[in-house]
């Protein structure tokens, strides 16, 4: 809000796209780090034990799944600033 309101700085359909780029590339680093460490970061290589709203397809179907959730979600937070970025 401060950059919003007090330096005139709105989201841009661009900077979503960064946003998700960012995402998708933190998330094939972290599944290269999973691999290496035998880890199970950010719920790469298997789903949480506990139960979630989140992971109630099996694994791997709740990746793909989560990450067109996040770009839907990364593009209504946008929506409101669509006027602006227009310009």
């Amino acid at each position: 809000m401060y950059l919003t309101l007090g330096f005139d700085l709105r989201p841009t359909l661009v900077g979503v796209r960064h946003a998700f780029q960012t995402g998708l590339i933190l998330a094939i680093l972290v599944g290269l780090i999973n691999y290496v460490l035998d880890a199970n970061y950010m719920f790469l290589c298997a789903a949480p034990i506990g139960a979630s709203p989140f992971f109630f397809l099996p694994w791997p179907w709740y990746i793909p799944f989560l990450t067109i959730v996040a770009l839907i979600y990364f593009l209504l937070l946008w929506l409101p600033f669509a006027k602006y970025s227009a310009k």
